[in-house]
C-alpha cells in the first residue's frame, strides 16, 4: 500500500503542467499576425461607415432644395433659407455646402436672375423677390487621424455650384487614418446623382 502511495506521489511531482516559453512566443506571434490583418480591415470598415454621413447630409440638402424650388421656382445657395442645418451638437466628419466662389451664381426665376446667395419671396411672383445672403456651407467639427477637419476649400469647387434651375452641393471630410489622411469628397446634383469625386479612403 505504501509503495503504491509513494509511486502516486512520484507521478504527481513529475507531472508539471504549463506552457513553455516557446509555446507562449508562438501564441503571441499568431495574435500579432491576426491583428496585423484585422486592424486595417476594421479601420477601412469604419471609414466606409463614416461615408454614410456624407450621403445622408447631401440627401438632406437635396430634399430641402427640391422643396424650396417647388414653392419658389428656383434653387438657392442659402442653405439656412431652405431649412437645411446640421445639428451643431453632433459629430460631423463632413463639411457640407457650396464651395467658395459659388455665391456669384444666379438664382431666382429665369427672367429675374440675380447674383446672390438666395431668393427671399416677400409676396407672390418674381417681382416681389429680393436678394438675400445666408449660410452656404456648414463646417465639419471632427477629423480622423489627428488632422484638422475639412474646410470649405476642400469642397469640390469645380462642381459645387447653383443656378436658378440646377445645383450641385458638395461634402468633404477626413474619415480615414490610412494613407495620407486625404479628404474624401462627394457631390449630389439636382438629378440626385451622387458621386465620390475624390476618394479619401
Amino acid at each position: 500500500m505504501n509503495g503504491k502511495l509513494r509511486g502516486f506521489r512520484t507521478i504527481l511531482k513529475n507531472d508539471r503542467s504549463g506552457f513553455t516559453l516557446v509555446e507562449l512566443m508562438i501564441v503571441v506571434a499568431i495574435i500579432g499576425i491576426l491583428a496585423a490583418i484585422a486592424i486595417p480591415n476594421y479601420q477601412s470598415y469604419q471609414a466606409k461607415a463614416r461615408q454614410t454621413e456624407a450621403k445622408i447630409q447631401l440627401s438632406g440638402a437635396y430634399t430641402a432644395e427640391q422643396a424650396f424650388a417647388t414653392e419658389n421656382s428656383t434653387y438657392t445657395l442659402c442653405l439656412s433659407q431652405i431649412g437645411y442645418r446640421p445639428d451643431a451638437s453632433q459629430k460631423r466628419y463632413y463639411t457640407v455646402g457650396f464651395a467658395a466662389g459659388t455665391q456669384g451664381g444666379t438664382c431666382g426665376p429665369a427672367a429675374h436672375d440675380q447674383s446672390c446667395y438666395g431668393f427671399a419671396f416677400s409676396g407672390t411672383g418674381a417681382a416681389s423677390s429680393v436678394c438675400v445672403t445666408g449660410d452656404t456651407f456648414y463646417l465639419a467639427n471632427v477629423a480622423v487621424g489627428g488632422g484638422a477637419p475639412a474646410v470649405r476649400t476642400a469642397l469640390p469647387s469645380d462642381e459645387s455650384a447653383c443656378t436658378s434651375n440646377s445645383f450641385t452641393v458638395g461634402a468633404a471630410g477626413r474619415v480615414s487614418s490610412s494613407g495620407t489622411n486625404a479628404v474624401d469628397a462627394w457631390t449630389m446634383d439636382n438629378t440626385k446623382a451622387l458621386r465620390n469625386t475624390v476618394p479619401g479612403i
